[in-house]
C-alpha cells in the first residue's frame, strides 16, 4: 500500500510528462529500510526526486511549512521578500494565499516535521526511527546552502547521523545510509551502494566515516 495519498499519483502523472525524464541508476542497491540522503539543488532535487524515484519516501522537512501562520511569517519575512527579491506587498499576499494550501500539502505527503535548532528535534528522531521500524525509508536533504548547485557541495548537516546509533540501540540492527544522487547534466538519479552505520561503534567515529563516504557519493550532482 502506498504511503502516498491518491490525489498525489493523480497530480504526478500529469505533471511528470512536462518535465525532461530522468533514468534512475543503482535502484537495485536500496535495502529497505534506508535513509537516503539527496541535496535541494535548489529545489529541483525535490520536484527530481518525487517524480522519478521508483520508491517511496518519508521526507524531512523545516517545521515552519506544517502550519499556516509559521509557513505565512516564514515565506513573507524570508522565502519570498529576501530570497525571491518580491515587494513586502506581494511577498505577504503570496504567503497568505498558499499558506493553508502548503501547509495540507506537507501533512498530507506524510512528510517528517523537522526542529532544527531546538529540543524538539528529538521529536523529528522519535518519528523518523518509528518509520523506519515500520520498514519504510526516509529521505533527506543535508545541504546547508540549499541554493547551492554544481559537484562541491559545500557543508553538509549531520545531526540525522544519530539516527544510526538510535536504531541500533531499539532493534539491535545497524542502519543502512545511500546517497542518492542528482546528475542535472546526464540527466539521472543514482543510488549508492548502502553504507551502515555501526551502531556498536563510537558515535563520533561512525558519524565521522558515514558523513565523509556520503557527501563523496553526492558530488556526482550537477
Amino acid at each position: 500500500m502506498s504511503i502516498y495519498p491518491a490525489w498525489f499519483h493523480a497530480a504526478k502523472a500529469i505533471v511528470k510528462p512536462f518535465w525532461k525524464k530522468l533514468s534512475v541508476k543503482g535502484e537495485e542497491n536500496l535495502q529497505e529500510p534506508c535513509v537516503l540522503v539527496t541535496r535541494h539543488l535548489n529545489n529541483y532535487g525535490p520536484f527530481a526526486v518525487y517524480l522519478f524515484a521508483p520508491f517511496e519516501f518519508h521526507m524531512w522537512s523545516f517545521y515552519v511549512f506544517f502550519d499556516p501562520d509559521d509557513y505565512y511569517k516564514h515565506c513573507s519575512e524570508f522565502t519570498f521578500s529576501k530570497r525571491a527579491g518580491m515587494p513586502k506587498w506581494l511577498a505577504c499576499a503570496l504567503a497568505g494565499l498558499l499558506s493553508h494550501p502548503a501547509a495540507w500539502f506537507y501533512r498530507s505527503l506524510r512528510m517528517i516535521t523537522v526542529y532544527r535548532g531546538t529540543r524538539e528535534i528529538f521529536k523529528t528522531l522519535d518519528l523518523s526511527l518509528e518509520v523506519l521500524e515500520k520498514g519504510e525509508n526516509i529521505l533527506i536533504m543535508t545541504d546547508v546552502n540549499y541554493a547551492g548547485e554544481g559537484s562541491e557541495m559545500g557543508e553538509m548537516y549531520t545531526g540525522f547521523l544519530h539516527l544510526g546509533k538510535q536504531y541500533y540501540q531499539r532493534t539491535g540492527k545497524n542502519l543502512r545510509f545511500a546517497a542518492m544522487s542528482i546528475n542535472r547534466e546526464n540527466r539521472y538519479l543514482r543510488v549508492s551502494a548502502p553504507i551502515e552505520f555501526d551502531g556498536a561503534a563510537p558515535y563520533r567515529q561512525e558519524r565521522d566515516r558515514v558523513g565523509a563516504l556520503l557527501k563523496q557519493e553526492l558530488k556526482d550532482n550537477y
